[in-house]
């Protein structure tokens, strides 16, 4: 399925030690901040700082796009957003050593966190570039492709969770930071020597004789043609409800960022016991999404791709209203084994996503999938969510885990509703095209709108014709 290590092996490494940055920060912060704030107060500043750092990303990721696309070296952008990292990494290893921080400092850290968000986007132009070889059915190789590089993305929130946690209290407060610097360090060194030439660069017949470019202008119009195509204008029916999949799911994954403090407030859990958590819950859902590029294509036909994507909101939406039933720490780690089916969603509604949207529109509708992502998931979300905790008081934990499994099963609900694509060949494009951002790390459907079913493309893709 196109998993070449010359290809993968960089863009893999450089986004696996960025997503372990900032899950080591989202574990290892509520031990730094100590008792110095309350469940409530902690949520609301967490969701501050995931907002602060996704501002950041909003406009950071167009900028370094468009500056890979105007030098035609994406590895240098990617060099300096390494660079970002790893001074972030000696700030922290400072104020671990010096006490406490305050906000205002831990919003700046927060603001360099989001400028090295642009990694993943280049990351995922480079994976773009390898040959699929032509053959099978193009929705299992986009599944795997994305399973493969989710995999990557998951391994590195088990090494910042897990391998965080324990430097922090087995070795001293400053070796997570310092061992933070140091593979930005090695990821940098990697990049600038193996990262694949051809991200980011369009072929041409004609290409010296092409008139200048706005990089930044192009950029800008391809997200407004993004979300003209994913909101406003849809390619079908069921490329809607895929949508609204998408967003219905990020807005519920919001809650991640501050469910420490409502499981401090519900269930007594420890800063460490959270980390843990953390480690294996993204174990499993590693498992999950690793396990996509080696299923055979015979068994990840249209329909069966419908049923598990389905299957996968479905079983975080269980994950987190169980999270409501347990009384005892012990509990969530019993219901976290749900992870493994979770770790299936975002790699396979992507890859049916990019059945659905024509060739032409398919970097600008990554593009706008990612903005969404960005906003839902890592900024006003987990905003909310942190603001909903305080206002609701005792009920905080409660309020915020029944919102997330809300939105989680109506995601389910879309998903299982969208017809299944009929013709993984109909829709065969070059790999190079495919942009994709992966930060996981919760959506939103007033935007959607339902499409003619009689349009032009819906006729021509017969997605819509009576089998």
């Amino acid at each position: 399925m196109g998993l070449d290590p010359r290809v993968v092996g960089a863009p893999a490494l450089a986004t696996c030690v960025h997503v372990s940055l900032v899950f080591a920060k989202q574990a290892l912060l509520p031990a730094l901040l100590g008792d110095a704030y309350s469940p409530a107060a902690l949520a609301r500043l967490l969701g501050r700082l995931a907002l602060c750092s996704a501002a950041s990303a909003l406009v950071c990721v167009p900028l370094a796009t468009a500056a890979a696309s105007a030098t035609r070296r994406p590895k240098l952008v990617v060099v300096a957003a390494i660079a970002a990292d790893a001074w972030v990494e000696l700030r922290f290893a400072a104020l671990a050593r010096n006490g406490v921080a305050d906000p205002a400092t831990l919003s700046m850290l927060a603001i360099a966190h989001g400028v090295a968000a642009a990694i993943a986007p280049l990351a995922a132009a480079a994976l773009a570039t390898a040959d699929d070889g032509g053959g099978g059915g193009r929705g299992a190789v986009l599944a795997g492709r994305y399973g493969a590089f989710s995999g990557a993305l998951l391994s590195g929130q088990v090494l910042g969770s897990a391998l965080g946690s324990a430097l922090y209290h087995k070795v001293s407060k400053r070796a997570p930071f310092v061992a933070g610097f140091l593979a930005c360090a090695a990821s940098a060194s990697i990049v600038a020597l193996c990262w694949p030439q051809e991200a980011l660069v369009e072929d041409s017949d004609d290409e010296d004789a092409a008139p200048p470019k706005d990089h930044l202008s192009t950029v800008v119009a391809d997200g407004c043609r993004g979300f003209r195509v994913l909101f406003i204008a849809p390619p079908s029916r069921r490329a809607v409800l895929l949508v609204r999949a998408f967003v219905l799911a990020h807005v519920g994954a919001a809650v991640a960022p501050v469910l420490f403090p409502a499981y401090k407030q519900r269930l007594g859990m420890t800063q460490a016991q959270f980390a843990w958590l953390l480690a294996y819950a993204a174990i499993l859902r590693c498992a999950g999404a690793g396990l996509l590029p080696f299923v055979p294509e015979r068994h990840l036909g249209p329909r069966r791709r419908q049923r598990v994507l389905a299957i996968s909101y479905a079983a975080t939406a269980v994950e987190l209203a169980g999270a409501l039933a347990v009384a005892r720490v012990a509990g969530v780690f019993r219901i976290a084994t749900l992870s493994i089916l979770v770790g299936l969603g975002e790699p396979l509604v992507r890859a049916e996503l990019m059945l659905e949207v024509p060739a032409r529109d398919a970097a600008a509708a990554q593009g706008a999938l990612a903005v969404v992502a960005i906003v839902s998931a890592r900024g006003a979300g987990p905003y909310l969510y942190g603001w909903l905790f305080d206002v609701l008081g005792k009920l905080g934990p409660v309020g915020i885990l029944l919102i997330a499994a809300v939105s989680f099963a109506a995601a389910a609900q879309a998903a299982y509703a969208s017809p299944a694509a009929r013709d993984d060949r109909g829709l065969r494009r070059s790999v190079s095209t495919i942009l994709s951002e992966f930060d996981s790390n919760g959506k939103h459907d007033g935007l959607l709108s339902r499409p003619l079913l009689g349009s032009a493309r819906s006729r021509s893709s017969g997605y819509h014709k009576k089998v």
